[in-house]
């Protein structure tokens, strides 16, 4: 993707216009997909993306914003959310700190930084940003499907090389087998709906540890073929504002309800709670 001028929706929705403590990104979270399989508490409303895409997002989103941004550590398993992309994008990598978790926590199986990963990295080094805002940006539900191992291929592979320095190659992935018809619409819908469970539930665990104000977001939709302007929109194309991928949730949780664990038994505890939520104990 040609990174230099892109457009970005300038109608969107400015998340810096609230004052929170941690932003939770679900990349390619659709509205509906939220509404009707959240388990969380809390207050949600749907708000307008500033991008179809996640660079568009990230330039959308910061670009503005930037002397605000020294005070955030970003936790990143979209290789998007990169020091190489962020500099592309903003002219400089304006955070506090970027975890770049898809470096070292990239799954061989699965091609994703699985959402447990994510968590427990964030719970590890929370303690030492106690006066910093979050942004813990999953990859989640977007593909690669953790329930459909079978149909990876290469997913994120491609842009995770790019973000480590290397060649963009085109990566063949999910909607690579649905426009070949190798798999239905409904197959790919229901393992997408499970890709949200699965997250979700991810961060329900981790909610205990964070401190503050928490939002849980979205960059962008997800097309599953809807016509809009002429097109059948799959996947979130770049610079194509349709209204399903610029529709998200906004969700702010009750963080009354969740509550707060020790940080520094936190490894343990989160293997309890992760043991508990299987039912083991």
């Amino acid at each position: 993707m040609n990174l230099n001028g892109l457009k970005y929706n300038e109608k969107g929705y400015n998340l810096f216009q609230e004052d929170w403590d941690n932003l939770i990104i679900l990349d390619a979270c659709r509205f509906d997909v939220f509404k009707d399989n959240n388990i969380l508490k809390g207050n949600l409303k749907a708000i307008e993306s500033v991008g179809p895409c996640t660079p568009q997002w990230i330039k959308g989103t910061f670009i503005n914003n930037l002397d605000k941004c020294s005070d955030i550590v970003y936790y990143a398993g979209c290789p998007y959310a990169a020091d190489r992309f962020f500099k592309k994008l903003l002219g400089k990598n304006p955070f506090h700190k970027v975890y770049e978790l898809f470096i070292n926590l990239w799954h061989p199986i699965y091609k994703t930084v699985l959402p447990q990963d994510m968590n427990r990295v964030v719970v590890n080094t929370s303690d030492q940003f106690k006066n910093k805002k979050k942004i813990i940006h999953y990859i989640q539900p977007h593909h690669p499907f953790i329930s459909k191992p079978e149909w990876i291929l290469e997913s994120w592979s491609g842009k995770r090389n790019e973000a480590l320095g290397g060649d963009y190659k085109h990566e063949k992935c999910v909607w690579t087998l649905l426009k070949e018809r190798k798999i239905s619409k409904e197959d790919a819908w229901e393992a997408y709906v499970e890709n949200f469970k699965i997250v979700i539930k991810e961060v329900e665990l981790l909610l205990p540890y964070l401190k503050g104000k928490t939002i849980i977001t979205a960059d962008h939709g997800n097309g599953f073929m809807e016509k809009w302007n002429g097109m059948n929109i799959l996947a979130h194309p770049n610079g194509v504002f349709a209204p399903i991928l610029l529709n998200v949730p906004y969700f702010e949780v009750d963080m009354n309800e969740y509550k707060s664990i020790d940080l520094k038994k936190s490894e343990e505890d989160m293997i309890q709670d992760r043991l508990k939520s299987l039912g083991y104990i």
